[in-house]
């Protein structure tokens, strides 16, 4: 155990000070849990569920399946004691099925003086480590599930190597010890919105690492989880606000198997400054961690500051490169504008932007001083419609062109005032002219029209008089077509005219009258019923019973009633079926009645000869 003791001079200079100071266990490989990157750093370790860079190979390389360009990442730190730690990582795009990225981290402790250890001469340390990382989308793999496409998965594979410089052996020869170990870690990331992603990592799962069959130690195994939301993202500002949660695992025990959490906050500029702050609360206690970085193009110089407690501070210096630039944001949409149609209808439409998988669209309403999004999902089209809008009333429009890994570019945005639509002018539809005249046959007792139909008629109306008298319209309403029967008792006198109605229901000028022909013989006039007999008339609690003899060929009967000298009238408003009627009367005296037939086609015969009312029987 003489190694292990020598070995935890380097253990010491790599885990945080107050964990080392407080005589915490340890894991072999220390140098695995030091924060690579020097924006993760400034955030406070919270990295996990946004992972949005090169720095994902070692925070999350799920967050690998999101990076469409080619991007460098390198740190250095200048630790406690001399000790220097280095890290790089590159990261290769391979379309939509994600990225690799290759990553190293090294850490080199300087000669010092082992006295007091007997296996030890002047002593040196050394750890470095070379990992291979795939993170990869599931929306390639499976196409036909939407629901998957925001998912991304990750895998590390490490290979880490230790060495310790200035061990005697038994013989006194001075020697380098060295010990090997493979890992792996594994990440799943979720678009769970444009703005709002989780992540989940399994950091170091793999083989103990040995010197000369020393005590193995384990690799320092966590479990990390953390989410990320952009809350605030304009042309000018973003603001991004983080939070992890970890349990580090170590076999040893010790203050470090202690579940910590943590949150972080990014608010950028023009995409040329980053203020970044971090808040951390682990087995070292509370740490209030910050940073910033400078961007210019495609270049962003990073760095951190680390309170170390009672061993000082340490500041990580970066330089990320990412081939795409500030352009990895998509360009605005060109072409936003919006047009007024019917019915307050208006449309908006823009160019397509090359790489967007679609559209986000925000509205600001009259008043609003913000704007409001319509789009839960990126839209497809290029174009939107909008309806209701009010008229004479300004609106903002926004649009987003949206990225298979839901990032927006900047947005185009335009004002667009309803046009108040103007008076509808009555259009003029002029009247139409008189037909030419009907013709107007008589035949079993109907007259048949006939005319000839007119362009531009929408229906006719159709008019008659007999014997010279006033016109009256037969159609209640126009008629469509151009014929009409209708049943009369007589022809003799009768002259009918048509009018046409245009388009807008107005009538147009009537036709010549036309006589009706009538060159088919006429039935010969029937004579009329003769007069009901055997009338009589009785009187009873204040009703009269009318009762007669039937008349051959009535269909019904008219019931007539005076009183004294004054003329009939008639009693019933439809004739009488039957040949007796009960009818209600306050004063029998001096009450006559008559009776009449009528036939089937409602002519009425002779009256009978009146009768008074006799006192009941």
């Amino acid at each position: 155990m003489r190694i292990g003791r020598a070995l935890s001079i380097l253990a010491f200079l790599a885990v945080p000070a107050s964990v080392a100071a407080s005589g915490a266990g340890s894991s072999g490989a220390e140098f695995l849990r030091t924060a690579m990157g020097a924006r993760p750093a400034a955030l406070g370790e919270n990295f996990t569920g946004l992972a949005d860079d090169v720095n994902a190979a070692v925070w999350n390389p799920a967050g690998l399946g999101r990076i469409r360009d080619i991007q460098f990442s390198t740190m250095y730190m200048s630790y406690i004691e001399d000790v220097s730690y280095g890290y790089l990582a590159a990261s290769m795009p391979f379309g939509e099925w994600g990225s690799a990225a290759l990553s190293t981290i090294y850490a080199n402790v300087p000669p010092f003086d082992s006295t007091g250890v007997d296996s030890m001469g002047k002593g040196s340390a050394a750890d470095a480590m070379v990992a291979l990382s795939w993170g990869g989308s599931f929306k390639p793999l499976v196409p036909t599930s939407p629901e998957l496409h925001g998912i991304c998965y990750g895998l590390t594979g490490k290979f880490i190597y230790r060495s310790l410089g200035g061990y005697r052996d038994a013989m006194g020869n001075t020697q380098t010890l060295t010990a090997t170990a493979a890992a792996l870690d594994a990440g799943f990331f979720w678009l769970a919105d444009p703005r709002f992603t989780v992540g989940l990592m399994v950091q170091n799962i793999g083989s103990t690492i040995t010197f000369l069959g020393d005590e193995s130690d384990a690799l320092p195994f966590a479990i990390r989880a953390g989410a990320a939301w952009k809350g605030l993202e304009t042309e000018w500002f973003n603001a991004t606000v983080l939070a992890d949660v970890a349990r580090p695992i170590d076999p040893d025990g010790g203050s470090l198997n202690v579940t910590w959490g943590g949150a972080g906050l990014e608010f950028g500029v023009a995409g040329v400054l980053a203020l970044r702050g971090g808040y951390r609360n682990g087995p070292e206690g509370a740490t209030l961690v910050g940073g910033g970085g400078l961007g210019w193009g495609p270049v962003s110089l990073d760095f951190a500051f680390v309170p170390m407690a009672e061993l000082g501070r340490t500041m990580r210096y970066g330089i990320t490169v990412r081939t795409g630039g500030i352009s990895r944001k998509l360009p605005r949409v060109g072409g936003l504008a919006a047009s007024a149609g019917a019915k307050k209808r208006v449309t908006l439409k823009w160019s397509a932007v090359p790489g967007a998988a679609g559209y986000h669209v925000e509205v600001r309403k009259p008043g609003a001083s913000s704007f409001s999004r319509i789009t839960k999902e990126p839209r497809q089209t290029t174009e939107v419609p909008f309806k209701g809008l009010k008229p004479g009333m300004e609106y903002g429009f926004r649009v987003m062109a949206v990225d298979e890994n839901f990032d927006e570019g900047r947005p185009s945005e335009i004002t667009f005032t309803v046009p108040v639509p103007a008076p509808e002018k009555p259009v003029a539809i002029p009247l139409l002219p008189a037909p030419a005249a009907p013709l107007a046959n008589f035949a079993d007792d109907s007259v048949n029209l006939v005319w000839t139909p007119m362009t531009g008629a929408a229906g006719y109306n159709v008019y008659y008089r007999r014997d010279r008298g006033g016109m009256r319209k037969i159609t209640p309403v126009p008629r469509t077509g151009s014929t009409l029967a209708i049943k009369v008792k007589s022809a003799i006198g009768l002259e009918f005219a048509v009018a046409a109605i245009n388009a807008a229901g107005k009538e147009g000028a009537k036709s010549r009258l036309a006589p009706v022909n009538v060159e088919v013989t006429q039935a010969p006039e029937v004579s009329r019923l003769p007069a009901p007999g055997n009338l009589g008339a009785f009187s009873s609690a204040g009703r009269v019973k009318l009762n007669w003899a039937a008349v051959a060929g009535a269909a019904g009967y008219n019931i007539y009633f005076r009183r004294g000298t004054a003329e009939f009238k008639k009693v019933n408003p439809a004739p009488k079926t039957g040949t007796e009627l009960g009818i209600k009367v306050k004063n029998s005296v001096g009450a006559e009645f008559a009776v009449a037939a009528v036939d089937d086609l409602g002519r009425e015969g002779e009256m009978s000869a009146p009768v008074p009312v006799s006192p009941g029987q």
